[in-house]
C-alpha cells in the first residue's frame, strides 16, 4: 500500500520550495496535476473507488497545504483594531477578528487570503508583489 499522504507531501515540499527559492524552478500547474493524477489513479486501484472523486479530493488537499504553507512563511499575522471591510470578499472585519497582511499592509480576514494567493501572488489592492524569501 503507498503512502498517499507522503506523495502529497513531496508535491506540496516541491511546490513551496519553488516558489520561495530563487534558485528553484517552480513546477508548473500542469506538473502538480500530473502528480495528482497519479496519486488518483494509484489510489484508484488499491481501493476501487472513483478516480474522478479521489483526483478532486486530492487536488484540494493538495492546494490547501500549499496555501497553508504560503500564509504560514509569507504572511504578516495581523488582529483587526478597528472594524473594516475584507477587499476580498467585501464582508465585515470584526475587531479581534484573525487577519493577514501583506508587506504593504494592506488587510483581509485569513481565509480570503489564503484562496486568494492559491491563484494569485500579489496584494488584491496595489499588486504588490510580496516578498517570499
Amino acid at each position: 500500500m503507498a503512502n498517499y499522504i507522503e506523495m502529497e507531501d513531496l508535491i506540496v515540499k516541491q511546490t513551496i520550495c519553488g516558489i520561495l527559492s530563487p534558485t528553484s524552478e517552480e513546477p508548473s500547474w500542469e506538473t502538480i496535476q500530473e502528480c495528482i493524477r497519479k496519486i488518483a489513479t494509484l489510489r484508484a486501484i488499491e481501493t476501487g473507488e472513483d478516480f474522478e472523486t479521489i483526483r478532486i479530493v486530492t487536488q484540494l488537499s493538495v492546494a490547501h497545504a500549499i496555501a497553508y504553507e504560503l500564509e504560514r512563511r509569507t504572511l504578516l499575522p495581523v488582529v483587526i483594531v478597528d472594524s473594516d471591510i475584507c477587499p476580498i470578499c467585501h464582508e465585515d472585519m470584526e475587531e479581534g477578528d484573525e487577519a493577514g497582511s501583506f508587506e504593504c499592509l494592506h488587510t483581509f480576514h485569513q481565509e480570503c487570503m489564503l484562496k486568494w494567493i492559491i491563484t494569485k501572488p500579489n496584494c488584491p489592492i496595489c499588486r504588490f508583489e510580496r516578498d517570499v524569501n
